[in-house]
Formats: C-alpha cells, sequence, structure tokens
C-alpha cells in the first residue's frame, strides 16, 4: 500500500473514531463532568480515600498514588500530591483523569505490561470487539470511549501489584499490605450487577475464576472492586462466591444454548444468549461479545463442545 493510501486510511478511521453517534455523546457528556457527590469520598481508611467516580469506577488515592482515576476534578489529586497513577486495565473508563493530570503535574503512569497500548490507544478496544476490524464508535460501550495516556512504566515492575486476569487478558489488582486493603478491580464486580445484567464482560472466563480463587486466598480486611461499594472481609468473600457461581452459571446458558446435532455459528449462539439475558442494543451485544466468545473456547477446551466447518460456515455444537 502507498504511503498516501496509508495515511487517507489513517485518517478515515480518526474520523470514523471521534464521529461518535448523537446518543453516544449524551451518554458521554452525562459523566465527562464531576457530580458534586463524587467529590466526597465513599469510604476512608486512614490516608485511603476512595471516590465513586463516573461510571460508578472506584477511584483509590493513598499518598502519592491514585488508583483507576476518573472522578472527573483535579482536586482530590492535588490534595494529595499525586505523583503516580495505577492503571488495572486497558478500558477507558479506569483512567479517565490520567491524561489531564500527567498535564497539569508531573505524574507518572503505570499499567499492566500487556495491555499498554489500550491505555495509550482506547479504540484498539473497538478493534478487539469486532474481530479487529475499525468497528463504528455508536457501536462500542461508552466504557470503551476515552482519550489515551502515555503510559511510562508497566504494574508488573511495583511490588504492590497482584495479577488478576480474566476480565482482560493482563488486569492487575494491587495489595495495600500495611492497610490490609486489596484493590481488585474489575476481577470483582457486586454481585448485584450479575442479578440484573446476567451477563458481565470478562475476555476469559477460566482465568477468571482462577484470579478469583486467588482473591479468596488473599490476606486482606477490605476488597475495593472496580464498580460499587467497598466490602469488609465477610462480604467481600461472599461476593467473591457469587462472581464464581455466575460465571459458573453462564458457563451452563452457553453450553445449553448450543444444539447436539447440527451446529451454529458464533452470532446465532450469541443471539440465544442475548435473548435469554434480556440484553438489547448494539452496544450490549458487542460488548457481552467477548464474555460468550470465552465461555465458547472454555467449553471446547473440556472438550464439551466441537467446532467445523460446513459450507463456508464455522458451526458450533456440544459433543
Amino acid at each position: 500500500m502507498s504511503e498516501s493510501r496509508v495515511r487517507s486510511a489513517a485518517g478515515a478511521f480518526k474520523v470514523q473514531h471521534e464521529n461518535v453517534s448523537v446518543k453516544a455523546r449524551a451518554f458521554l457528556s452525562m459523566h465527562r463532568e464531576a457530580d458534586p457527590a463524587m467529590l466526597e469520598p465513599a469510604f476512608r481508611l486512614g490516608q485511603l480515600r476512595v471516590y465513586s467516580g463516573r461510571f460508578g469506577v472506584n477511584t483509590i488515592i493513598y499518598r502519592d498514588m491514585a488508583v483507576d482515576p476518573n472522578i472527573g476534578c483535579l482536586e482530590p489529586y492535588a490534595e494529595s500530591s499525586v505523583r503516580r497513577v495505577l492503571v488495572t486495565h486497558g478500558h477507558a473508563d479506569h483512567f479517565g483523569d490520567a491524561t489531564e493530570l500527567k498535564r497539569s503535574s508531573s505524574v507518572k503512569v503505570f499499567a499492566p505490561r500487556l495491555e499498554t497500548c489500550m491505555v495509550e490507544d482506547p479504540s484498539i478496544n473497538w478493534r478487539g470487539l469486532f474481530g479487529w476490524a475499525a468497528l463504528p464508535g455508536e457501536f462500542v460501550t461508552p466504557y470503551f470511549h476515552g482519550e489515551g495516556v502515555r503510559v511510562d512504566g508497566f504494574s508488573e515492575s511495583l511490588d504492590l501489584a497482584l495479577s488478576l486476569p480474566g476480565h482482560t487478558h493482563a488486569h492487575t489488582g494491587y495489595m495495600l499490605g500495611e492497610l490490609g486493603v486489596a484493590i481488585a478491580g474489575d476481577a470483582l464486580y457486586p454481585p448485584e450487577l450479575w442479578k440484573k445484567y446476567g451477563i458481565l464482560y470478562h475476555v476469559d472466563p477460566d482465568l477468571m475464576l482462577e484470579s478469583l480463587k486467588m482473591l479468596r486466598r488473599a490476606s486482606w480486611d477490605y476488597i475495593i472492586p472496580g464498580h460499587g461499594r467497598v466490602m469488609n472481609r465477610y462480604e467481600g468473600l461472599k461476593a467473591i462466591e457469587a462472581n464464581m457461581r455466575a460465571i459458573e452459571g453462564l458457563r451452563s446458558l452457553v453450553l445449553s444454548k448450543l444444539p447436539s446435532d447440527t451446529g451454529i455459528t458464533e452470532c446465532e449462539l450469541l443471539s440465544r444468549v442475548a435473548r435469554a439475558v434480556g440484553a438489547r442494543g448494539a452496544r450490549s451485544l458487542t460488548t457481552i461479545g467477548p464474555a460468550v466468545r470465552g465461555h465458547l473456547v472454555s467449553l471446547y477446551r473440556r472438550r464439551l463442545v466441537e467446532g467445523y466447518e460446513e459450507d463456508g460456515y464455522l458451526l458450533w455444537r456440544r459433543r
């Protein structure tokens, strides 16, 4: 491809990336500015403060660091002279304030090594939702819309990092041992979200289960999920078990929607699962797609399903 055609293609994607639908822009505008309630910590423990920020993301500020910053206002960070930003994973709702923090001060941003590209360019997530083609913005969940930020270092270099993959490939939590606090990010969902939606974003259910088991074994007194309230150990262990049951239940649902005779396409399987959990709308379908495909692969590894080609279609069925 000529250099001019490369520039043209890159420019076309940039325009497409910026031309988010009116509905998506309206949704984003609701979450762009900080609500006054966001400026008051939802939880305090010593020098640690937890803010329920935009999209309900828990932003943690402790000493000179902020984890998953997305309050929509820089004042809380300035009060603590934040110098380090720690990101749990490469979804834009978990680093919404990082770019402004970097512009206004000399903060260093740390993110999981394998998700650095997604933090620096959130639109990569859009491609991941659609077989690496440039999915139009109006089909992308607003949680994946945002401004990228340059990463200065890898989370894995930090002593407090805890690998918790499954939600994303290299999702990372953080342990504040001196406080007895585990920052779980989206490795742990509030159980009420599972009840509300039936299916929540994750890409590898087997890794998700292993991460939940790791959190169950870890030593902590309080656990902070990516969204929802901070939980004590009793509440947190119950939430971990609820998440494990939900993932295993989703596996059973996916298996039940596969026929045992004539196979169906992955798109048909996605449609059947979506109808079962009541998911509606293009953005909902693209968002739950990775979870359904992740369970399909998990079932294949367990030799519970088989895939085969027929008349140009890749079909799946129960064994």
